[in-house]
């Protein structure tokens, strides 16, 4: 990602295009974005037991996949986490300290899906309506 935000960089400065910093916001977007997904592993691998909860996230997972796009908005994506968000507070209290601790785990993860999606709906608010027609209405 980082050569990716360096070249953006160079053709900004080598271009009279319009707005070369999409390219270097989509980017810089996207590294953040990695950089969560490292942190999710990280937090993915310290779970001790999984319990019951892990294939709702599992699932959602697998649902995100479709939606790691260049030109998406991540509207429906952040309200079927909220919904998720909403399924756990549902969800018995935790038996044991190990299931504490593994349940604890899963909500950061939650968390840090959240923040992944945040960062492309900053990325899409920011660009402006002829961004989006060049970049998005293709």
């Amino acid at each position: 990602m980082q050569g990716f935000i360096k070249d953006a960089y160079e053709y900004q400065s080598n271009t009279f295009y319009s707005h070369p910093g999409y390219y270097i916001d989509y980017f810089e977007m996207r590294q953040n974005q990695c950089h969560i997904l490292h942190n999710l592993h990280y937090e993915m691998k310290r779970i001790r037991s999984m319990p019951k909860q892990a294939k709702i996230i599992a699932d959602y997972m697998m649902y995100l996949v479709d939606f790691v796009i260049g030109i998406n908005a991540p509207d429906q994506q952040m309200e079927k986490l909220e919904e998720i968000f909403r399924q756990m507070k549902k969800e018995d209290l935790p038996v044991n300290r190990e299931e504490f601790e593994s349940r604890a785990v899963l909500y950061h993860i939650l968390m840090d899906l959240e923040e992944f999606l945040v960062f492309k709906q900053r990325f899409v608010k920011g660009l402006n309506e002829r961004q989006k027609r060049e970049y998005w209405d293709r």
